[in-house]
């Protein structure tokens, strides 16, 4: 089981080309393929400045190998070169500085109705 968050990571096209090297210099296989099932899994956008990831729903536990490198990687670099956001079920957590992304990576929270309203007669509740 365990707990999920909405996570949303952003880098500026230097921090993703240092993170693609850094993934390509590991030794630990298993390290590479942990890393590689969290990258696609994420919904991915690209631009010619800039690389996003969001998960919508994924275990971000920094004690997971991939997680933990991923937060070892966040941790070398400058904050102005990356965006961090973790919405869980009690916090939200931002990391980092790059807020002036290209996506306008942000948090925004919401209440969606996706279905026709009730007539105005009908709105009582008992």
């Amino acid at each position: 089981m365990g707990y999920r968050s909405n996570v949303g990571l952003c880098f500026t096209k230097t921090a993703a080309d240092l993170f693609n090297k850094s993934v390509k210099e590991l030794t630990s296989l298993s390290l590479i393929g942990a890393i590689d099932d969290i990258v696609l899994s994420a919904t991915f956008y690209k631009s010619e400045e800039a690389t996003a990831y969001v998960w919508p729903s994924i275990k971000w536990y920094s004690s997971e190998p991939d997680i933990g490198f991923i937060m070892s990687f966040l941790g070398n670099l400058e904050s102005e070169e990356y965006f961090l956001i973790i919405i869980t079920e009690e916090d939200i957590e931002t990391f980092g500085g790059y807020t002036d992304n290209p996506f306008c990576m942000s948090i925004l929270r919401t209440i969606e109705i996706d279905a026709p309203s009730v007539s105005s007669t009908n709105k009582r509740l008992y």
